[in-house]
């Protein structure tokens, strides 16, 4: 019973929940908040389906003859065989996703290296191209890049405000909040949750580097950048790099100019409170997941 309750959590959590937070008009108001929302909510997916799996084993019976032996025995490799499989998944998963973004990451900042020419006064690359763009390589090695044509066309108001968005996105270790949602997306595509969690994360971290750019600098500075930096549709940034003229440029300018309230503390604090109760309610489940695996490996020959 508690193994259907908590694959069926799962299964709400995964498509109308996650459906619905997509669609939250507080997200921009509190962008940070929005991040932990959708970083609990996967985080309560994969552990309610984890422990919903444990939890379903039917008990295999306190005895020891024959026939309990051998439905111990199935149960065991059953679970043995779930738990190696999810945990391939998603070792496969973390480690292709850590190469694949170390060695992209590696690429770009040798190739700056070549062709790129530091600006102290900026604390930034410059690249000689006829695309504006401008955008940052985090990890190790973390840099800000701008191209010529971005400084040409650019005011020193608005190169401020984009070399703070910038510089936010490197403080703030916003390719780190990616990660987790990267690795979920790839190990399981199939999960709306996981798919929708990574597409909004890396847009709420956008919204996240404006906020902290526009406390520095004048927000209509910053959206007059972003709307420059994408009208060149001819910029190129990396795919592990943070581009301060992104998607959703519009939706970002429209926010930066509205100057909309964040949310105040009470209401931060109850929807907070809100997610974390998600995670909560499979971790409640703990108690007797454990006391099904213990059934289980009582009678498993592989312990």
């Amino acid at each position: 019973m508690t193994g259907s309750l908590l694959l069926g959590y799962a299964a709400i959590l995964a498509v109308p929940v996650a459906w619905l937070l997509r669609r939250a008009a507080w997200m921009t108001r509190a962008p940070a908040l929005g991040v932990i929302a959708w970083h609990v909510l996967s985080a309560s997916v994969l552990v309610a389906i984890l422990l919903g799996a444990f939890a379903a084993v039917p008990p295999v019976g306190g005895g020891h003859d024959q026939h309990n032996h051998l439905a111990g025995v199935e149960a065991c490799f059953v679970a043995v065989v779930f738990l190696a499989t999810v945990g391939s998944i998603l070792g496969r998963a973390l480690v292709s996703s850590v190469r694949e973004g170390r060695a992209q990451r590696r690429r770009h900042r040798q190739l700056l290296d070549l062709v790129g020419r530091a600006d102290a006064l900026l604390d930034a690359v410059l690249v000689d191209h006829a695309s504006a763009a401008a955008y940052c390589v985090p990890g190790r090695g973390s840099r800000v890049v701008l191209t010529t044509a971005a400084l040409a066309m650019l005011d020193e108001a608005q190169l401020a405000a984009v070399l703070a968005h910038e510089q936010a996105h490197l403080r703030g270790r916003h390719h780190l909040a990616l990660a987790a949602g990267r690795v979920l997306r790839r190990a399981f595509p199939w999960v709306p949750a996981f798919r929708w969690a990574h597409d909004e994360v890396a847009q709420l971290v956008e919204l996240i580097a404006d906020d902290a750019a526009a406390r520095h600098c004048d927000r209509r500075d910053l959206a007059g950048a972003l709307v420059v930096l994408a009208a060149d549709s001819r910029s190129v940034v990396p795919a592990t790099a943070f581009p301060a003229g992104g998607p959703a440029v519009a939706v970002r300018v429209k926010r930066l100019l509205r100057s909309e309230q964040p949310l105040r503390l009470p209401a931060l604090a109850g929807w907070l409170l809100a997610f974390l109760l998600l995670l909560a309610v499979p971790l409640l489940a703990v108690s007797p997941a454990l006391a099904g695996a213990g059934d289980v490996l009582s009678h498993c020959p592989f312990v």
